[in-house]
C-alpha cells in the first residue's frame, strides 16, 4: 500500500510543471546567475553568494524591525501622553464633582436661610402691621404733644405690659426650675434662652430670683443624692456599696464622702454653665460669674450639715493620732480644692476648715495623751546606756507622724510655724 502511495507521489511530482512555480524560476535563475564558473570554485562561491544574501536580508530585515520599532515608540509616547491627558480630565472632573458638592451644600443651607429669613419678615410684617402706628395716629400724637398726657399714658401702658411679660417669663421658669430636681435632666433650650431675657431686663430682681429657684431645686437634689449614696451606694456601674459601710475605717470614709461631694460640686457647674451660656455671651462677662459661683456655693452649703455631722462624728470616736494627723491633712487638701471651684468665703470652704482645725486640735491632744503615757512608764537607762523601752516608742510615734506629713496621696500647702505654735 505504501508503495502505490509513494508511486503515485512520484507521478504527481512529474506530472507537474516546474515553469509555473515562480519561486522555483527565481531560484533558477539566481544559481545560473553564480555557476558560470569552474566546478572547482563553484561551491565555495555559491556558499559565500548565499551568505551574502543572508546577510543582505537580514539587515533589510533588521532596518525594517528599526522602523517598526519607532512607529511603536512614537505610538507609546502618543499612548503615554493620551495617558496624562485623560488622568489630568480625571483629577478635573473628581475636582468638578467636589466644588459642585460643596455648592450644592451651601445652597441648601442657603436655601434654608431663605426660607427662615421668610419665615421672619413675614412674622416682623405682621408684627408690625398690627402695632405699628400709622399716619393719622402719628399726626394724633404729634398734635398732643403740647400735653405729653397721650404719651405718658402710652409708656405707662407698654411699660406695665413689659412688666406682666417678665412675671409670665418669670413663673415659666419658676415652674421648670422646680423640675429640675433631678439627676439625669436635661435643660431645655427654651429655659436657657428664657434666662437670658431675664438678665436681658433692666431690673435684675427676676433673674436673682430664678437663679435662687434653680439653687434651691439643685440644693434639695444633691442632699438626697448624699443620703443616698451613704444608704444605698452610687448608681453608677463598678461602684462599691454604701459608704456607710467603710465608717470602721475613717481615712477612707471621709475620703469617699469628700470624693463625692468635689464631684458633685464639678457637675453643679457645668450644668450651671451650660444654663448660663447665653447670658455670658450677651454682655454678661461682668456679673454673671460672680453670680454662679454664689448660685454654686449655696447648692454646695447644703451638704455641710450632713457631712460635718458625721466627719465629727470620725474625729471624736478615733484616737489614734496619726489618723488624726491623716484627716486633718486631708480635709486641708479639699479646703484648697472646693476654693478654687467656690469663693474663699463658701460656707463648704469654711465647713472644711473648721473640721480641719477641729481634728487638729484633737490630734494634738491624742499626741499628748500618748506621750504623757509613754513618760508615766520611762525609766532610767540601763549601765549600758541604751535608749529605754518609753524613748522609743516616742520615736516611733514621731516617725508616724513625720510620715503622715510627707505623705504625697493628700500633699496640701500648710503653715508650718502656725503648726509650729499649736505643738507648743
Amino acid at each position: 500500500m505504501s508503495s502505490l502511495e509513494g508511486k503515485g507521489g512520484l507521478d504527481a511530482l512529474l506530472a507537474s510543471r516546474l515553469d509555473e512555480d515562480e519561486s522555483f524560476v527565481v531560484t533558477l535563475n539566481y544559481l545560473s546567475d553564480n555557476l558560470h564558473l569552474g566546478a572547482g570554485t563553484a561551491e565555495p562561491q555559491l556558499r559565500m553568494a548565499l551568505e551574502d544574501r543572508e546577510l543582505e536580508l537580514n539587515q533589510q530585515y533588521l532596518e525594517q524591525i528599526e522602523k517598526m520599532n519607532d512607529r511603536v515608540q512614537s505610538f507609546v509616547l502618543k499612548i503615554r501622553a493620551m495617558n496624562a491627558i485623560c488622568c489630568e480630565l480625571t483629577e478635573r472632573i473628581q475636582s468638578n464633582k467636589e466644588k459642585t458638592r460643596e455648592l450644592l451644600k451651601k445652597t441648601a443651607v442657603l436655601q434654608t436661610e431663605k426660607r427662615e429669613l421668610g419665615a421672619k419678615k413675614v412674622f416682623l410684617d405682621e408684627f408690625f402691621g398690627k402695632y405699628l402706628l400709622d399716619e393719622e395716629e402719628e399726626r394724633a400724637l404729634a398734635l398732643s404733644n403740647q400735653h405729653g398726657l397721650p404719651t405718658l399714658e402710652i409708656l405707662n401702658l407698654l411699660g406695665e405690659k413689659l412688666r406682666n411679660t417678665y412675671a409670665n417669663l418669670y413663673a415659666s421658669v419658676q415652674r421648670e426650675c422646680r423640675l429640675l430636681n433631678v439627676e439625669f435632666l436635661d435643660i431645655k433650650p427654651a429655659l436657657v434662652h428664657s434666662f437670658e431675657l431675664l438678665h436681658r431686663a433692666e431690673e435684675g430682681e427676676l433673674f436673682s430670683k430664678a437663679l435662687d429657684d434653680y439653687g434651691n431645686a439643685r440644693r434639695g437634689f444633691v442632699v438626697r443624692a448624699f443620703i443616698d449614696t451613704l444608704t444605698r451606694g452610687a448608681k453608677i456601674v463598678g461602684s462599691h456599696g454604701p459608704i456607710e459601710q467603710l465608717s470602721t475605717d475613717p481615712l477612707r470614709y471621709v475620703n469617699e464622702m469628700l470624693s463625692w461631694v468635689q464631684h458633685t460640686v464639678a457637675v453643679e457647674k457645668e450644668m450651671l454653665a451650660a444654663l448660663l451660656r447665653d447670658c455670658m455671651r450677651h454682655g454678661g462677662a461682668e456679673n454673671v460669674p460672680s453670680q454662679a459661683r454664689a448660685v454654686l456655693a449655696s447648692v454646695a452649703e447644703a451638704l455641710c450639715q450632713p457631712l460635718r455631722l458625721r466627719v465629727e462624728q470620725c474625729i471624736t470616736k478615733e484616737g489614734n493620732c496619726v489618723v488624726l494627723n491623716r484627716l486633718a491633712t486631708l480635709l486641708l487638701f479639699y479646703a484648697d480644692a472646693f476654693k478654687e471651684t467656690l469663693s474663699d468665703d463658701a460656707h463648704m470652704v469654711l465647713c472644711c476648715k473648721d473640721l480641719h482645725e477641729l481634728c487638729t486640735n484633737m490630734c494634738f491632744s491624742a499626741v499628748s495623751s500618748s506621750v504623757q503615757r509613754i513618760l508615766v512608764t520611762a525609766r532610767v537607762p540601763d549601765y549600758d546606756l541604751l535608749p529605754v523601752q518609753s524613748v522609743n516608742q516616742a520615736l516611733l510615734l514621731l516617725r508616724d507622724i513625720l510620715e503622715a506629713q510627707n505623705d504625697g496621696a493628700f500633699a496640701a500647702v500648710q503653715d508650718k510655724r502656725s503648726l509650729y505654735n499649736k505643738a507648743n
